[in-house]
């Protein structure tokens, strides 16, 4: 876990891990986009006035006690008309103001403009563009990294089930709306902002986030936070967990793994077989938790704050590590003999090893490539994956994709259909008419997740392979698969797909 997403995703536990001592981390941070709406409002603010030097010039008269139109057009050597849209210019801006007999007289702020004191300050109509959050009400837009809803779908992350409420004037509190002006560059030496007047639009527009979760010891409870980078933002973060407290279901479809015996029970024929491989796939995972609390305690050392403290992680650090290397000795093993027994015909994906072997598959079928995945989204299902496929098609493959969850049909699955039939119909417009009947496409309904490449191999696991990347990221888990040439295993996969194509 060498780039960036992953040391945030380290720094996020770390943090975890030192606000909430008591609890575990048990939903590792993932990618999440945060709804909310892009807002132009309307407002009133006293704005800097600077005065003409006719009206400089019709003031300094006036204090003089020529008050009357005709008289200070010719005191001045101006046009009545000229002096008239000065002295005009000045009752807006309350310097003067008019008497019964139709002359003008200094107001205090005509005075105090007059001797140069004060600034002159009017009120004036301008535009404000702020983000108003559902949950939160009304903020600067920040770092102004907002996604519209075509760049939402093309990543295909999870979006926090936020009730969408669009912003109405009686949503807005005035102290909101003026913090967010005085945090904008173009409301920088304008006075206070006196009015909204108007709403000028709204788009709902979306926020990347990091969300993690955990478990306070003895309790089912999860505790949610909410991050902007390595930076935990409060505010959503609470948002978030009034959300969870209301049972709105934070965690994404795609992060429920089968359990492992789920799938290995279909792959292997013997007791024996079936326990090597959950052993495997049991210390992969540890050997993940290990390398992820490793890298969090070296975190926590850097902010120890004595001399103890430093010592006690360095001892933790130095468990962890021995553990680990007990844990991946005994892997090694485990794989050896699993690769012994198989002839080196089967062995068990990483997370990280799944996109290569998929892209793999797509590129070497010449007669039959099966891709079965609960989820869909554009982001995995990307230019590189589709122009794969459709040269599979060219070269004469039958491909054929199931994809679909069971029982999904809350507002998560609605936009997890969405985003599959929109990276699908990426995929059709490309295919040309010659190749198309090579194409099957089917919403399964099915929690499976395998794919078959000719006779050649399959793989078969947890990974959700059309919808995750696996990539070291923010959004990294542990997931598995077990990969196998073996001709009877491979046969069983295709019984399985014929199954769910029938």
């Amino acid at each position: 876990m060498t780039n960036r997403y992953a040391s945030d995703a380290v720094s996020i536990l770390a943090d975890v891990k030192r606000r909430l001592p008591d609890c575990e981390v048990v939903v590792h941070p993932f990618a999440a986009l945060w709804p909310i709406y892009e807002t132009t409002l309307t407002v009133t603010a006293l704005t800097p006035h600077e005065l003409s030097t006719t009206a400089r010039f019709i003031l300094r008269v006036a204090a003089l006690g020529v008050s009357q139109l005709p008289d200070l057009a010719r005191t001045l050597g101006l046009s009545e008309d000229h002096a008239a849209a000065a002295s005009a210019d000045l009752l807006r801006s309350g310097h003067v103001v008019q008497m019964p007999d139709k002359g003008i007289a200094l107001t205090d702020a005509g005075q105090q403009a007059l001797s140069g004191r004060i600034s002159s300050f009017i009120p004036q109509s301008h535009y404000l563009r702020v983000a108003y959050d559902p949950l939160g009400g009304v903020t600067d837009l920040g770092d102004r990294r907002l996604l519209n809803g075509y760049q939402a779908r093309q990543r295909g992350e999870f979006v926090i089930p936020a009730e969408r409420r669009p912003p109405r004037l009686s949503n807005l509190r005035m102290d909101d709306v003026r913090a967010a002006a005085s945090r904008n560059r173009f409301f920088q030496g304008l006075g206070e902002i006196t009015q909204v007047s108007g709403i000028q639009s709204r788009t709902i527009k979306y926020r990347p986030l990091t969300l993690v979760g955990a478990k306070e010891t003895g309790s089912d409870r999860l505790i949610f936070s909410a991050y902007l980078g390595r930076r935990r933002l409060p505010d959503q973060s609470e948002a978030v967990q009034r959300l969870a407290y209301d049972g709105v279901d934070l965690i994404p479809q795609d992060l429920t793994r089968d359990l492992a015996k789920d799938w290995i029970a279909q792959a292997v024929e013997t007791a024996e077989d079936r326990q090597r491989l959950e052993t495997i796939v049991d210390l992969t995972e540890r050997v993940g938790e290990s390398d992820k609390g490793i890298a969090v305690e070296i975190e926590l050392r850097k902010t120890a704050g004595d001399e103890r403290e430093r010592a006690e992680s360095s001892k933790k650090i130095a468990n962890l590590e021995s553990e680990k290397r007990e844990l991946e000795n005994r892997l090694a093993q485990a794989e050896r003999q699993l690769a012994e027994d198989s002839q080196g015909k089967e062995r068990l994906l990483k997370t990280e090893e799944h996109r290569e072997v998929l892209l793999r598959a797509i590129n070497e079928a010449r007669s039959e490539l099966t891709l079965v995945s609960a989820w869909i989204t554009p982001r995995a299902f990307d230019n590189r994956v589709r122009r794969g496929i459709v040269n599979a098609l060219k070269r004469g493959a039958t491909v054929r994709i199931a994809w679909g969850m069971p029982g999904s049909h809350n507002a998560e699955g609605s936009r997890n259909r969405e985003n599959g039939n929109n990276a699908l119909a990426q995929l059709r417009k490309i295919i040309p008419k010659s190749a198309e009947r090579g194409l099957t496409i089917k919403y399964a309904n099915t929690h499976q997740k395998f794919i078959i490449c000719d006779d050649s191999f399959c793989a078969a696991g947890s990974l959700n392979w059309l919808s995750y990347r696996g990539e070291i990221d923010s959004g990294y888990r542990t997931e598995s698969s077990l990969y196998s040439e073996s001709q009877d295993i491979i046969n069983l996969y295709k019984t399985q797909a014929e199954g769910i194509f029938a």
